[in-house]
């Protein structure tokens, strides 16, 4: 099946564009619609129905709700991972003075604050991430990660290995790839380089 976009060949099963995320539904659709004056209504009313469906359930999330799902994961990380570098700055302190036992402990018990709750909600968002294509954020904004090509859940090897650990690895040798990578955002399709690494687009719910 050819994009009427791009004009990208895709597979006959596939959703979306592989290449430019444009919904191919509607195409197959128009391609089934019977051509006979006896099956005119029908055709048209099955042709609501469906335009109506994706309308509800693969419209492109917003910019602004991309941003702001990525807001709130970060504050939640960094609201859970405050009470522990606070006692941690206490007990370095506390170490350069007089009580350098006192200081030690109040590291040490500031450090078990700072990873436990940072472990849990990382290994939280890593499960609904991969069952849902959702982190906190984005069930707040009510998003969601699908992929392109079937508009399914991308899961776990899509979703974070692909999506997520492999930008990291990137930007981790090439510094500025993360800057570049969100930037891509501001394409027509709105999909940033992990988007069309991991062929994922992020809708609305």
């Amino acid at each position: 099946m050819r994009c009427p976009v791009c004009g990208s060949l895709n597979d006959e099963t596939a959703r979306f564009c592989f290449n430019c995320g444009e919904p191919l539904e509607q195409v197959k659709k128009e391609e089934l619609l019977p051509t006979t004056e006896t099956s005119t209504e029908v055709s048209t009313s099955d042709s609501m129905v469906f335009t109506s469906k994706v309308s509800d359930t693969t419209d492109k999330a917003t910019r602004m709700s991309r941003f702001l799902a990525q807001l709130i994961d970060s504050l939640i990380l960094g609201v859970s991972i405050t009470p522990g570098l606070i006692m941690i700055f206490v007990g370095i302190a506390l170490s350069a003075g007089e009580n350098e036992t006192g200081g030690m402990l109040t590291t040490v018990i500031g450090l078990g604050v700072l990873f436990i709750p940072l472990l849990i909600i990382s290994i939280y968002q890593l499960v609904i991430l991969s069952n849902r294509g959702q982190t906190i954020g984005k069930r707040m904004m009510k998003i969601k990660i699908i992929k392109s090509d079937t508009g399914e859940n991308p899961g776990f090897i899509n979703a974070v290995l692909i999506r997520s650990f492999v930008p990291n690895m990137i930007n981790s040798v090439v510094g500025v790839f993360s800057l570049v990578d969100y930037c891509f955002i501001f394409r027509e399709d709105q999909r940033c380089i992990h988007d069309l690494i991991a062929t994922t687009d992020v809708v609305n719910c």
